[in-house]
């Protein structure tokens, strides 16, 4: 069985990085496994990058300039990510010379796939959903919104009161060229996903599984916290709240604003500290009621790996998330984490067993959740450490991951 997973990047942004975990999870149980990207990172030999990288660079950068050239027109559009998806395929001749068997798609926007090119690809696909672009008129989180149940228009994140807005547009182009005759199979990485998708108006008729994301169990282990604040320079002797986002400040999906106040109301425990993970600074006028470490943003695993063992909690306060890798980073490395009872995590986070779930978007909760577990005795702890690891054994591990995808794929092929 000859798989191609089909990737804007292999690990540029946590669903680049899941759908490497993926690929690497399925050549670990013995399948040809493939991935083609236009943003190349690793090293990795099965790993199809760019054939020519100047011109390719000078492609990527044609590719997002005209793929958000409609934005234009909606100057009160959010700051949260849309994809209008127009700008022509060009890998389809090289997706065809690599002949698979089964096409997987992840993350494809950024100018690499338009919804007209699924069909032209010719294979059954499965298609791994880490966010809901594919069920919507081009945003990638709904921000509450459902009108992706109907036909979008009138976009909130576009700022637009039109009904024959993009996002409707987009919506009547991804009908047009799919309706319901893909040899298509979905997995959503939560169940909060698998949901979106079967309430859509686009897909909710195909067949839907749930597989969350992976990692690797031996890199993203438990490690001697000493040893880990040691290597990272920090104080052996205080305790660490640790919380990660690429633009933890900015992105209000990620849960700063709630985060800020909870942190403010715990200003009083005394030997604590905050670390920001993805950041290498932060601005001096945010008060988060304790002294702040920036750790950067570390892309090598042992590096994650050895930031979350040094803390004593994680914090994940999204509002929405599909599978936020995160939490499952912090689990494997035995590491409890806080966040709140929504979306992705639901699947993730086990109240008062491997971590604590507050009730949306209660910042009052959010803090007590965190005081409530480093208040934990020595005891109490290991049993929370203990139950988060085998969260990951027993739930996340690649081996289960990778054996439920070779039967979608089996499944496909056989009808």
């Amino acid at each position: 069985m000859k798989v191609l997973h089909l990737s804007y990047s292999d690990l540029g942004g946590g669903a680049a990085r899941a759908a490497y975990r993926n690929h690497q999870a399925l050549q670990s149980i013995g399948i040809n496994s493939q991935m083609l990207v236009i943003n190349k990172l690793s090293t990795a030999p099965t790993v199809i990058g760019p054939t020519e990288q100047a011109q390719e660079m000078l492609a990527n950068t044609a590719r997002l300039i005209i793929d958000r050239l409609p934005l234009r027109h909606y100057p009160q559009k959010t700051t949260h990510v849309f994809s209008p998806a127009i700008f022509p395929a060009r890998e389809l001749k090289r997706i065809q010379a690599l002949n698979p068997d089964v096409i997987n798609l992840h993350w494809i926007n950024k100018g690499f796939l338009r919804p007209e090119s699924l069909p032209k690809l010719g294979k059954p696909l499965v298609w791994t959903m880490h966010d809901i672009w594919a069920v919507t008129g081009g945003c990638h989180y709904p921000e509450g919104c459902d009108r992706y149940t109907s036909q979008c228009g009138r976009c909130p994140q576009l700022g637009s009161n039109q009904s024959q807005d993009l996002s409707r547009k987009l919506w009547r182009r991804k009908a047009k060229a799919w309706g319901n005759h893909l040899n298509l199979h979905i997995v959503g990485v939560s169940r909060w996903i698998a949901d979106c998708v079967q309430r859509s108006s686009l897909l909710g008729n195909y067949p839907v599984d749930v597989i969350g994301e992976t990692l690797n169990p031996e890199v993203f282990c438990p490690r001697p916290q000493a040893l880990a604040r040691q290597l990272l320079n920090l104080n052996p002797e205080r305790r660490y709240i640790l919380f990660g986002a690429l633009n933890p400040t900015r992105d209000r999906r990620k849960g700063f604003q709630h985060l800020q106040p909870a942190l403010q109301k715990l200003r009083g425990l005394p030997n604590t500290e905050v670390l920001l993970l993805g950041t290498a600074h932060y601005s001096s006028t945010i008060d988060l009621g304790f002294p702040i470490t920036c750790l950067g943003k570390l892309s090598d695993d042992l590096a994650l790996s050895l930031a979350y063992s040094a803390a004593d909690v994680v914090i994940v306060p999204s509002e929405e998330d599909a599978c936020p890798l995160v939490s499952l980073e912090a689990l494997a490395c035995g590491v409890p984490v806080v966040s709140f009872d929504c979306t992705g995590l639901k699947d993730i986070v086990r109240h008062q067993i491997n971590g604590y779930r507050a009730r949306p978007f209660d910042s009052d909760d959010l803090a007590h959740g965190i005081q409530w577990i480093l208040d934990l005795d020595h005891d109490q702890t290991q049993q929370l450490k203990t139950a988060a690891r085998q969260t990951i054994e027993t739930t996340f591990a690649p081996q289960h991951q990778a054996a439920a995808y070779k039967k979608i794929y089996a499944n496909l092929l056989r009808r």
